[in-house]
């Protein structure tokens, strides 16, 4: 495999690598990387210091985007240039996608290890850097067992960024309110919106309501400001297409989304299948409902490429209509029938429980991050002695 290397940074061993505003060290439950698989045990291994992450390197990289002409002074100059460049000269990159990448030393199949690419819609990779407590997240959960993970804004959101163009042409009376789209932007609705507690702070009983994300102050700041990242306006075809160019850079991976995230990487299947070795859904809420042109292309390509399908889902929201241990099990059997390889896990029926939408951020994220390694290992590409 192909990994992306940065020569500005060899190798680095910390106690506790965060790359986020909301990460910080924390002792946390030891992962059971070295040790051998149980087969299908997917419970937390017992609390015990974090030994120091060695990673080969570490970095970020730029991946699709087009260059293009500014229509309006965005910028406020510190001081005066003589002349300033006309906007009819200068470039703003837009349509991209920022991609974090953390490389192990030691590969969980040496070179041959397929990587771990993680993406999401709204909020910002952030989310799979750390938890709203402090320990680490999903992206280091699987660097510690050996796999080079990449973490990816899409277009539009996070450290990928936006134009603001079309809002200071409004602002400046030079166009109508009603030609620019709406910005997004999350708050304390989503606590209730996302099924983790029946109000901002507050947890359910785990089945009406999740009762597994932190709730202490610290925490429910650091939730509130992932969810404060602006969710800015692309192209239709952005997403996919900035997809494309980070996985033709990363070579064929496992591929993780998170909710809308699924969606984006359904749609990037179905125009190039080979960039994937395993699909991955966290609550792919979006790409697995049918679309009588989409769902039998996406399929067709699933098994014709031998993609392995997973989507996971939580365990709260069960009174919802459809409830949510239904997503994707409709696409799933249709890959099935096919002759592909394809899975849904509902959390509780592993015993895993009070699980929310944001599932990667709780109390137990390690819990199901060993999970999905137990699967990988099992259907994706099996661990070498």
């Amino acid at each position: 495999m192909r990994y992306f290397r940065t020569s500005s940074v060899s190798s680095i061993l910390c106690g506790c690598l965060l790359a986020a505003a909301m990460a910080s060290c924390a002792a946390v439950a030891e992962n059971d990387r070295g040790k051998s698989d149980d087969g299908g045990s997917h419970h937390a291994a017992e609390p015990s210091p974090r030994r120091p992450m060695t990673l080969e390197t570490y970095g970020f990289f730029i991946a699709g985007g087009k260059l293009v002409r500014p229509t309006f002074e965005n910028l406020r100059r510190g001081r005066a240039t003589s002349p300033p460049l006309p906007l009819s000269e200068r470039d703003i990159l837009v349509g991209h996608a920022y991609v974090e990448f953390f490389i192990p030393a030691e590969k969980r199949n040496g070179n041959n290890t397929i990587p771990i690419v993680m993406s999401h819609s709204g909020r910002t990779g952030v989310i799979w850097n750390g938890t709203p407590d402090g320990r680490e997240g999903w992206s280091q959960y699987f660097v510690r067992n050996g796999f080079p993970s990449y973490v990816v804004e899409p277009p539009g959101v996070g450290r990928a960024g936006f134009a603001v163009d079309q809002y200071n042409r409004v602002r400046a009376g030079l166009d109508a309110p009603a030609s620019q789209t709406m910005l997004q932007r999350g708050d304390s609705s989503e606590w209730e919106l996302f099924w983790t507690g029946p109000a901002p702070q507050q947890l359910g009983d785990g089945t009406y309501y999740g009762n597994q994300m932190p709730i202490d102050d610290e925490s429910y700041r650091r939730w509130l400001a992932v969810g404060g990242v602006p969710i800015g306006p692309i192209g239709p075809t952005a997403g996919v297409d900035a997809l494309i160019a980070v996985l033709e850079k990363v070579g064929p991976a496992i591929y993780i989304g998170w909710s809308g995230g699924g969606r984006l990487g359904l749609e990037t299947i179905q125009r190039r299948p080979d960039l994937f070795k395993a699909f991955i859904g966290v609550e792919a809420r979006t790409g697995c409902e049918f679309d009588p042109v989409a769902t039998p292309m996406r399929v067709a390509n699933i098994v014709a490429h031998k993609i392995a399908f997973l989507n996971i889902n939580g365990g709260a929201e069960a009174h919802r209509s459809p409830p949510p241990n239904s997503l994707c099990q409709a696409f799933a059997a249709q890959v099935v029938a096919a002759g592909g390889k394809a899975t849904v896990i509902n959390l509780p029926d592993v015993g895993i429980h009070g699980n929310s939408h944001m599932m990667m951020a709780e109390k137990n994220s390690d819990q199901i991050a060993r999970l999905l390694v137990v699967w990988i290992d099992k259907n994706v590409q099996g661990r070498q002695p």
